[in-house]
């Protein structure tokens, strides 16, 4: 008989967590395509056109690729590369530094 508290590599919450991570890897490699394709290209990027972009493909686990998303441009803020705000109406917005006063002009 198993004990409830046995998270073994074969248990239930092993399987259930590493899929979690599966959906959060794909809000990694979002946020990714935003730096490469967008972001370093001077384009912002607004977090309601991604959530909403994430809601319409990925209605299955949306706030686990939306969590893989915002840790992962967490990341490119603390490296200094990435800056966010809240726009005029309350949006929150990302804006490589390159493009800062290009972008708030």
């Amino acid at each position: 008989m198993s004990d409830y508290n046995d998270y073994s590599e074969d248990s239930s919450f092993q399987k259930m967590m590493g899929r979690s991570k599966e959906w959060c890897l794909i809000g990694e490699q979002i946020a990714n395509d935003c730096l490469v394709n967008g972001l370093r290209k001077g384009e912002r990027v607004n977090l309601s056109e991604i959530t909403a972009f994430i809601i319409s493909n990925y209605t299955y686990n949306t706030k686990a690729v939306e969590s893989g998303f915002l840790t992962r441009m967490k990341v490119f803020i603390e490296n200094d590369e990435i800056l966010n705000f809240a726009g005029e109406d309350g949006e929150t917005v990302f804006i490589h530094k390159n493009y800062i006063n290009e972008q708030l002009s």
